[in-house]
């Protein structure tokens, strides 16, 4: 800190009675909230790289849902099904594990939703459905992404209404 130039162009500076001088803080001391700042957004980057992808899938089944339900006054109940089913297994939406023939577990593209995971509830008397899809989705934790380190997520989606032609 420069208070003013002497006649001999010395300057006067301030010292702390610690020695230490202006505003900084003092060298090697760590900062709480940094530290913290940091951790969160390891933590956030690591939620994101971890369950980002299937949580994204998720939404492909919510419109599959919504889908199902639109058509559901024209369509019934087994094409609905079939319909679910072929969206949501295509080879560009998500993984599952399967046998192959050999017994070894192989990574398949799709969610490998079956027949037993969606449920059709019409009630003819009150006019109504419910669509609902419940399935498990593997994942495997990051840094390693191994075997041993796996995670399951339960997702389910349901769309309940009354039937009716759109307008």
């Amino acid at each position: 800190m420069r208070l003013g130039t002497f006649a001999r162009g010395e300057t006067l500076k301030l010292f702390r009675p610690d020695g230490s001088h202006g505003s900084m803080r003092p060298r090697g001391k760590i900062n709480l909230i940094a530290v913290l700042v940091i951790a969160g957004l390891a933590a956030g980057l690591w939620w994101i790289i971890n369950y980002l992808p299937a949580y994204m899938d998720n939404l492909d089944v919510k419109d599959a849902v919504k889908g199902a339900y639109n058509q559901c006054w024209r369509v019934p109940d087994l094409q609905l099904t079939f319909d679910i089913k072929n969206k949501l297994n295509a080879s560009t939406l998500g993984w599952h594990e399967e046998e192959d023939g050999f017994g070894e577990m192989k990574r398949v593209n799709g969610l490998g939703i079956t027949d037993d995971d969606i449920h059709i509830q019409r009630d003819d008397v009150n006019n109504t459905i419910s669509i609902n899809i419940t399935y498990k989705r593997k994942i495997y934790l990051a840094p390693w992404f191994n075997k041993d380190n796996v995670r399951w997520l339960n997702f389910s989606e349901t769309k309940s209404g009354p039937i009716k032609p759109p307008n």
